[in-house]
């Protein structure tokens, strides 16, 4: 990350959460650098913050850029001593890390709390389209590979299979012997239930949670693929696509949007733009518009179980 003695680091993200507290606290631990903390995560205040402590590194989410990035009271002139950081996310919440919050050395991460914080990390210097573009190589000390979710056998390079790593792994999850056998191989190793290749160079591409992926009519969608092209339309801030069990094609996209206004856009409009530009199968069946943040997980990630379940009634209700 190229943190120094002399930065100052703002933390809005949760000290349980292994990306605040064995990520980023121990970066400032062995760099002597400055924490500047927030109780709890607001783009006014976190502005404030940058500002006053003139924090030049920032550890930040998707949501927590684009919330940034809409509060009213945001400028670039608030912004400026913003120049490193760390996010995890799809290349254009890098990139809008990068270019429009002006974090210009933002590093893209790969991990999860069983793997203590990060597996893989971009290195700060790498050119930006480089950084949006994957997640890095392993960190010291750790092995990732990339394996058939069936066989168990290890993926060649650029093939899609499930992200294992090994190293600074967790022992498993206490008083959950079923969930642990699971996911922890007897010889250390950590099944992610996520999505990716590795390519030539052993630099990481994530792709999706294997649970997370929506299988319509026999062929893969990405949420996350849909999410990001939804994001492409001037008038969506914030896109959540989520998969419902439905009886003829297994299961079907919806989308909830965020928008700035109620008059920006409509259900019609959205679906006609991603019928113009993708793929019949990839897109939603219907899409919710909102105005108001959507509901989140105490990590401020979308809580994705609440949206399916209004998702799955929605559809019901539709289909009769």
């Amino acid at each position: 990350m190229g943190v120094r003695h002399d930065d100052r680091i703002l933390l809005p993200v949760p000290l349980f959460w292994s990306y605040g507290g064995a990520n980023a606290l121990m970066v400032a631990l062995v760099t002597g650098s400055t924490v500047v903390l927030q109780e709890t995560f607001d783009a006014a205040g976190a502005l404030a913050q940058i500002a006053r402590h003139r924090c030049t590194v920032l550890y930040t989410l998707p949501s927590i850029t684009r919330t940034l990035l809409a509060e009213p009271t945001f400028s670039r002139d608030a912004v400026t001593t913003l120049r490193r950081g760390m996010t995890i996310g799809p290349p254009s919440d890098v990139r809008a890390a990068a270019i429009e919050l002006g974090v210009t050395e933002i590093c893209n991460a790969y991990g999860s709390t069983e793997l203590y914080g990060g597996a893989t990390v971009t290195p700060h210097h790498w050119p930006l389209e480089r950084r949006c573009a994957r997640q890095g190589t392993a960190l010291p000390g750790n092995r990732v590979a990339i394996i058939d979710p069936q066989t168990g056998r290890v993926q060649p390079p650029g093939e899609l299979g499930e992200i294992v790593v090994s190293g600074y792994v967790s022992p498993g999850y206490l008083d959950q012997p079923d969930e642990t056998a699971a996911s922890f191989d007897l010889d250390g190793t950590f099944r992610t239930g996520d999505l990716g290749h590795l390519d030539a160079d052993g630099e990481l591409h994530y792709a999706e949670r294997a649970s997370e992926m929506i299988r319509t009519g026999g062929i893969n969608v990405s949420p996350l693929e849909a999410e990001d092209f939804l994001r492409t339309h001037d008038a969506v801030e914030e896109a959540v696509v989520v998969g419902v069990a439905d009886p003829k094609a297994d299961q079907v996209p919806i989308a909830f949007v965020r928008t700035t206004s109620p008059h920006d856009t409509d259900e019609a409009t959205l679906l006609a733009y991603c019928r113009d530009h993708i793929a019949a199968y990839k897109v939603p069946r219907r899409i919710v518009l909102r105005t108001t943040a959507f509901p989140r997980a105490a990590t401020g990630k979308p809580a994705r179980t609440s949206l399916v379940k209004e998702a799955q009634a929605l559809w019901n209700d539709a289909e009769g």
